[in-house]
């Protein structure tokens, strides 16, 4: 590695910091891109990352993808109109089919297209309640669907905390049992099912006014929260106890990062409705709703974008299945997740900083604490550490909802020597943290 960020990067990031207003910038490092491949990303000054970021777990099949950039090179040059919500197309009639078949549930489904995570969710806060004839949805503390208007709404982050609420938002705990002051994780799981019938459906909104529960199977952007096994099956029961539809937002856990194609079949639980997003073309901007069929066809052209479902676009996706499918990408995110969480849980043992290690598959979350007993974030410390990491050829960002987890989510077709090196990378960087090594002018993000 060269001294970072080298001259051309320094000049790119002054120059985007002139020209790229700050509402459109989540930084975490001065770094500009070049190119990528596989796991491998080089910035312009020619320095080499190993991705443990995998853009926010987009990246799922590797960055540059052959088979990904040829899919869409061949339909660019047949079709470079986007407009599937007026004339259907054979690409995005096959991937709509190709998405009813791989997501659970033995009933009809139909598809809805968009260009990103957040348009897929907008789709549940405008549709669901017209499509039920219920005003009311529940999500989850902690929960991040989005930036737009309605997902604002919905999520339970301290991002969107800022906004105002909508009163057909109802929100309650989810069980971030590390968080949570219950001794045995069934308390948990109970304490949060008990919340929503004791509570909420008694002194905020009767069930029967509920459209749907909106549910992250693993909260990723509160720092990877991983609930006990029995908490998606209970939510299941408690729906369809009171006629309430079950909404699974995989935006950013599903196609094949936990192991699973989708994270909410690790518990077996079929959800009514589910939304896709993230890495469904490989990082192309693409999103799908895939849902019960009486559901999908409650109303005609409620919720719709030009350019979603762009052929080219679906043929990344296309691309992108048979690529989890062929190299078995799952089964990958499988072994090298294990290897990870137990080299990490390794480390805590040895580093005081680390307070949980968490996550399925290669959706990982190392959890920062100043104390261990009193688990007091360390905020600045995650900070620093992503930085240190990425002086030395690491790169992971920093979630959670105090801003102490570290995320790790590499492309799933990551190597077991591309993830021993980033581990050793990872502990060199969290020695620095724990040395004071690492200044606190680091953190001054306004001079980058």
């Amino acid at each position: 590695m060269s001294d970072v960020p080298g001259p051309q990067g320094r000049e790119i990031v002054a120059r985007e910091k002139k020209i790229i207003g700050s509402t459109f910038r989540a930084r975490f490092q001065p770094m500009a891109v070049e190119r990528g491949k596989g796991s491998l990303i080089w910035d312009v000054d020619g320095n080499e990352y190993i991705d443990f970021a995998g853009g926010a777990a987009v990246a799922n099949t590797g960055h540059c993808h052959p088979k990904v950039v040829k899919s869409v090179s061949d339909q660019l040059g047949k079709w470079t109109l986007g407009t599937t919500i007026v004339f259907p197309n054979r690409v995005s009639t096959e991937l709509a089919e190709r998405l009813a078949e791989v997501t659970p549930g033995d009933f009809e489904k139909k598809v809805w297209f968009g260009s990103s995570g957040s348009d897929a969710v907008d789709t549940i806060y405008d549709f669901l309640p017209i499509a039920t004839g219920r005003r009311r949805i529940i999500s989850f503390f902690g929960s991040h669907h989005g930036l737009t208007v309605g997902t604002n709404f919905l999520s339970g982050h301290k991002i969107s905390s800022r906004y105002l609420q909508s009163p057909n938002v109802v929100k309650v705990p989810y069980p971030y049992c590390y968080r949570l002051p219950m001794e045995t994780e069934e308390e948990c799981v109970e304490y949060c099912i008990d919340f929503i019938e004791d509570q909420v459906f008694n002194n905020i909104c009767p069930p029967e006014d509920v459209a749907c529960f909106l549910v992250e199977p693993i909260e990723s952007l509160a720092g990877e929260i991983v609930p006990p096994d029995s908490f998606l099956p209970e939510l299941r029961r408690l729906s369809d106890r009171h006629g309430i539809l079950l909404v699974d937002d995989e935006v950013k856990v599903g196609f094949g990062r936990t192991g699973r194609m989708f994270a909410i079949e690790h518990t077996n639980t079929v959800p009514d409705v589910m939304t896709l997003g993230k890495p469904i073309a490989s990082g192309l901007p693409l999103s799908a709703v895939v849902g019960r069929k009486e559901i999908m066809d409650a109303e005609q052209v409620s919720h719709a974008a030009s350019g979603a479902g762009h052929s080219a676009v679906c043929a990344a996706g296309l691309a992108t299945l048979d690529i989890i499918k062929e190299e078995r990408l799952m089964d990958n995110a499988s072994t090298q997740g294990r290897h990870m969480k137990q080299r990490l849980t390794e480390m805590e043992e040895k580093h005081p900083l680390i307070g949980e290690v968490r996550g399925r598959g290669l959706m990982i979350g190392v959890e920062l604490v100043k104390d261990r007993k009193t688990k007091e974030p360390a905020s600045r410390e995650a900070l620093k550490l992503s930085y240190r990491s990425w002086q030395k050829g690491l790169l992971h960002i920093v979630v959670g909802t105090h801003s102490n987890v570290i995320e790790i989510t590499p492309p799933l077709v990551i190597t077991r020597e591309q993830v021993d090196k980033g581990l050793d990378l990872f502990e060199e960087s969290l020695q620095d943290v724990e040395n004071g090594d690492v200044p606190d002018s680091v953190l001054d993000f306004g001079s980058w």
